[in-house]
């Protein structure tokens, strides 16, 4: 017997996005959007990321607050730089993934919280990372999540950039405050990354 061979053919489907979408385009008056925050920007341009987004929405406030608000039910709770930040100092930076939420303050350091899987009314975060920044340290401006690995963050001063292990920091100091001359000791080298991978974590 000859086996039977079958002919494959490609097949181009055409959208044209000029002609008008009346069919499935949903009335006016099924659109709606409702305000949930008013947040005040300064002015002053100040580089950095203060806003975030997964099943909740997280921005950065004064003295030191992150607002958070749940995405399916509204509720929403308030993050606080812990006691070694002082009530002046704000976050400048921040990213999220999952329900975590990394942040680099105004002054060089380092805090990470994790938020609960539901977001109810004012429930509390776990700070899982506090790095206060010390006068000879290299202060933090950018903080970035490795986008395959959870447990995995990375920072960068204006010189160096540092990837850490959460876990790791969590099993180490617990949460507690620790000062920004820890860092070379959370970072490892063997997780350190090459420019092409640094870069595209940074967005630099």
């Amino acid at each position: 017997m000859v086996p039977c061979r079958q002919e494959h053919q490609s097949h181009a489907i055409v959208f044209d996005v000029s002609q008008p979408l009346d069919k499935i385009q949903a009335p006016q008056d099924a659109v709606k959007s409702t305000a949930i925050a008013l947040v005040k920007v300064d002015s002053t341009f100040l580089p950095g990321t203060t806003i975030g987004a997964t099943q909740w929405v997280a921005y950065a406030m004064t003295k030191g607050r992150v607002r958070v608000i749940s995405c399916s039910s509204g509720d929403r709770t308030l993050l606080t730089l812990p006691s070694p930040f002082p009530p002046s100092t704000a976050v400048s930076d921040m990213s999220v993934h999952g329900n975590r939420l990394a942040s680099v303050t105004s002054d060089g350091g380092l805090v990470v919280w994790e938020l609960p899987d539901v977001i109810t009314d004012d429930v509390p975060g776990r700070i899982m990372l506090c790095m206060y920044p010390q006068s000879d340290g290299e202060p933090l401006h950018a903080v970035k999540w490795h986008p395959q690995q959870p447990d995995l963050v990375a920072v960068a001063s204006d010189t160096n950039m540092y990837l850490l292990n959460i876990a790791d920091a969590v099993h180490v100091f617990g949460g507690d405050p620790i000062p920004q001359s820890e860092l070379h000791r959370l970072s490892s080298p063997a997780l350190m990354l090459d420019g092409a991978e640094a870069a595209k974590m940074m967005h630099i």
